[in-house]
């Protein structure tokens, strides 16, 4: 039985995962290829890289220790995926998923919300934006907008729970105000 929710829990974030990959950045739509790698037309400055205030962070040091606790999270997964850092996780017992993502040239700005339900919010010092994806994986997600050129972005999703986005909704705007709290 333990390994059918594990099971679980690792589609609900290959999912999530690929929800990230579904956004476009200057108006190019970024695709999934056949091996899960992104890709896109554009060239990237190297200049724009080295600049920006996120260049080289990576997702899975975001979280403290005892946000990991608190959360009860294990299987942490780090990978790069168009250039940015992405670092997920299960919810132990549970079929839930979290996700972070470090979005060093891309601003919210350069995103596209079509198809999600989105509100201004404030994260710490920081502006941000709730995103709710009306899908089977009652996902939302938090961007938290680093500067003009960068964003973190924290989806939670929970399967077993169908239209409310209360409970994934909280547990990423929490864990969003934690690793605002300690950006410089």
């Amino acid at each position: 039985m333990r390994t059918r929710q594990q099971a679980a829990a690792l589609i609900a974030l290959a999912i999530g995962a690929l929800a990230l990959t579904a956004c476009t950045v200057s108006g190019t739509p970024k695709t999934a290829n056949s091996s899960g790698l992104v890709s896109t037309n554009e060239s990237t400055s190297t200049s724009a890289e080295s600049s920006s205030s996120l260049s080289g962070v990576e997702a899975c040091s975001l979280l403290s220790a005892t946000d990991i606790a608190e959360y009860d999270l294990i299987n942490e997964k780090a990978k790069v995926q168009a250039g940015d850092s992405i670092c997920s996780w299960s919810l132990k017992g549970k079929n839930q998923g979290l996700t972070i993502g470090v979005q060093a040239r891309t601003g919210t700005g350069d995103l596209n919300f079509s198809g999600r339900q989105t509100e201004r919010i404030s994260i710490g010092k920081y502006s941000g934006i709730r995103s709710i994806t009306p899908t089977s994986l009652t996902r939302c997600t938090i961007f938290v907008e680093v500067s003009d050129t960068s964003t973190i972005d924290i989806t939670t999703n929970n399967p077993d729970v169908d239209d409310d986005t209360t409970v994934v909704c909280d547990r990423a705007t929490r864990l969003a105000e934690s690793i605002a709290s300690r950006l410089p």
